[in-house]
């Protein structure tokens, strides 16, 4: 676990992730490249979904549709696809316990939280919503 700790410095780009220190994408097979430009590609999309109160960043790594909203379905569901992908690459790719994958998520969550646009909605620990501030 202290381990795992150590990667709470993660970074994330809009064409790829790595996390600061020791943990990382240490290589970029045809299945994570796919993920990172589907994550690329529907920033955009993404946003404007935050920025009108559809679709939240959840304290567990993975975005939300706040009022099932049909639009934002297919978003967020190819969403959390590719960040399911990209955790479960890091995992691997660290020689870590793959039981290891939620918590990878939850540091990633809380880097997201961090990079949250002031307005957005984001999952707070306590697994209240909040906007950013």
């Amino acid at each position: 676990m202290k381990k795992i700790l150590s990667v709470l410095m993660l970074s994330l780009f809009i064409s790829g992730i790595a996390f600061a220190g020791e943990y990382d994408l240490k290589t970029i097979t045809p299945t994570v490249k796919n993920a990172l430009d589907g994550r690329r590609d529907r920033y955009a999309q993404l946003e404007q979904l935050k920025n009108q109160d559809k679709v939240g960043e959840g304290r567990d790594g993975f975005v939300v549709n706040l009022n099932g909203d049909a639009e934002a379905d297919p978003v967020v569901t190819a969403e959390n696809q590719d960040r399911s992908v990209i955790y479960s690459a890091i995992v691997q790719q660290n020689d870590l316990p793959e039981t290891e994958i939620r918590t990878v998520a939850r540091v990633f969550a809380e880097t997201q939280r961090q990079k949250a646009k002031a307005g957005q909605m984001i999952q707070l620990e306590t697994g209240a919503w909040a906007k950013k501030k």
